[in-house]
């Protein structure tokens, strides 16, 4: 009677076996420099090394479209809105408890909120090929984690800034949104508006309610990008013409540079951005808009030059390249 049950069991387990490795052959997973994509979603987490964590981002974006079910599955390794509502719990109980015992009350995990978050830049990053993970980014932006939202809200930007359902989804996030959040919600994406194809016309409201917003710097990023999409906003021009005027050299700085976008007037185009050099809350615009003006600009490199000594190695970097683009003549004699 044993031999039978013996039989039987080995042949469940010899199955079992055949089964697990016809699907490990058949469902891979993909592979960046010699590890798996579980791996590097794994590092999306690492809080302690921001150099693997670039790398991990890197591995997803060159892996592409093969990763992104190992990004949508898993976001992060515990329910945000518990953990939410426990971080709630936690100030209104700490300031009446003693040390010992507060260090005995359950607390995250460190690092934990990055996962999510880290999955939804990849996700980013990878731009309109990784449109298949909308649905999912689209629960994200609704997280009650406010780095996965906020990072979920730049992907879907990445994604699809041509998508008006996007757009409008995100429209009524920040309408939504007050205080703090929507400041975030205003803040983080305006350094990736300028990132936006100047066919992606379903962007314009967007950019639009940025430009109208109470914020400098969202004002100066709104202002600059709106400049590429030239007669799709053409109605903008006499507003970015009134802001030339604003108390905000942020403000000046991107109507200066969205205006010269829309029909290549340098003046007072070169003027502001001259004086935007000479401030650090413009001068990274300034150098960048220098660049792409090109050889025009050339009477700024009596400012640009000095910015080559006493700032940031990447900085510098930023201004070599504009001298170059500006005069490869000069660019020669000092490098």
């Amino acid at each position: 009677m044993r031999k039978p049950r013996l039989l039987i069991a080995v042949i469940v387990l010899v199955t079992i076996g055949v089964g697990l490795l016809v699907n490990d052959r058949l469902h891979r997973e993909p592979v960046y420099q010699g590890r798996k994509v579980s791996y590097w979603v794994n590092q999306l987490n690492n809080g302690d090394d921001n150099a693997v964590r670039e790398k991990a981002i890197e591995a997803m974006r060159e892996l592409g479209p093969r990763a992104i079910p190992y990004l949508t599955i898993a976001p992060r390794r515990e329910d945000t809105r518990l953990m939410s509502a426990g971080k709630s719990v936690y100030r209104i109980v700490a300031p009446y408890v003693s040390r010992e015992i507060r260090n005995k009350l359950p607390r995250r995990r460190p690092h934990t909120e990055i996962v999510g978050s880290g999955a939804a830049l990849a996700l980013g990053k990878m731009g309109p090929k990784a449109r298949s993970a909308v649905p999912t980014l689209l629960k994200w932006l609704d997280d009650p984690d406010s780095n996965i939202c906020n990072s979920a809200f730049i992907a879907l930007l990445q994604i699809g800034a041509d998508d008006d359902q996007i757009i409008n989804a995100l429209l009524k996030k920040l309408k939504g949104a007050s205080g703090f959040a929507r400041t975030m919600l205003l803040v983080n994406p305006a350094g990736h508006y300028d990132e936006i194809d100047r066919h992606a016309v379903a962007a314009i409201p967007l950019l639009i309610y940025g430009f109208q917003s109470d914020n400098a710097y969202v004002r100066m990023r709104a202002a600059r990008a709106l400049g590429k999409f030239g007669t799709a906003a053409e109605q903008l021009k006499p507003e970015l013409e009134i802001a030339l005027g604003d108390p905000s050299l942020e403000v000046r700085t991107g109507a200066a540079i969205g205006l010269w976008r829309f029909h290549g007037r340098l003046e007072p185009t070169l003027k502001i951005l001259n004086e935007a050099l000479q401030s650090k809350s413009t001068r990274w615009e300034a150098v960048a808009a220098l660049a792409e003006i090109g050889s025009p600009a050339r009477d700024s490199l009596v400012l640009l030059v000095p910015l080559l000594q006493g700032t940031t190695p990447f900085f510098r970097a930023n201004v070599s390249n504009a001298i170059q683009r500006i005069d490869p003549q000069t660019a020669e004699q000092i490098f």
